[in-house]
């Protein structure tokens, strides 16, 4: 499946940057210094406006998506590709082999719908994109095993 995904504002997003824009607002009536602090409080809150945007939305799907970034293997691409599409039952890769690709993986809070894309910036580039494959939290758990600790 071909998606569009767009970042948008969450609920706690916007409460985050109205509670500073608030804090802000409540030095404002006393001397110059603590208006000056409040000023850059509220402008603080303001610039971060564009930043705070932790929501995903899935073109074709209804509600907000979380996003998870889990490091992979650039080496095994076409065995983590072919385990998202459920081509592979299981997926053997050592968790200390570094990669230099990333498996987006979207999901949503209080539901067991699962979206995940293999990205390669490299591959991404030359017009390769990966499709968004719905999967399993059996494989979301096993795909997280295989990130490298830190």
């Amino acid at each position: 499946m071909k998606a569009t995904i767009r970042k948008l504002f969450t609920l706690q997003d916007i409460s985050l940057i109205l509670a500073i824009i608030l804090i802000g607002s409540a030095f404002l009536p006393f001397n110059e210094g603590f208006r000056a602090l409040g000023g850059v409080i509220i402008a603080s809150g303001l610039f971060a406006i564009p930043f705070c945007r932790h929501g995903y939305k899935l073109s074709g799907r209804d509600g907000v998506f979380r996003k998870e970034s889990i490091y992979v293997p650039r080496e095994c691409q076409t065995e983590i590709v072919a385990y998202l599409r459920g081509k592979n039952d299981s997926l053997e890769i050592s968790p200390n082999v570094y990669g230099g690709a990333v498996v987006n993986v979207y999901s949503q809070k209080n539901t067991e719908v699962i979206f995940a894309q293999y990205f390669d910036y490299a591959l991404y580039l030359e017009g390769k994109e990966f499709p968004l494959e719905r999967i399993t939290l059996e494989q979301l758990n096993h795909l997280r095993k295989i990130q490298p600790q830190k």
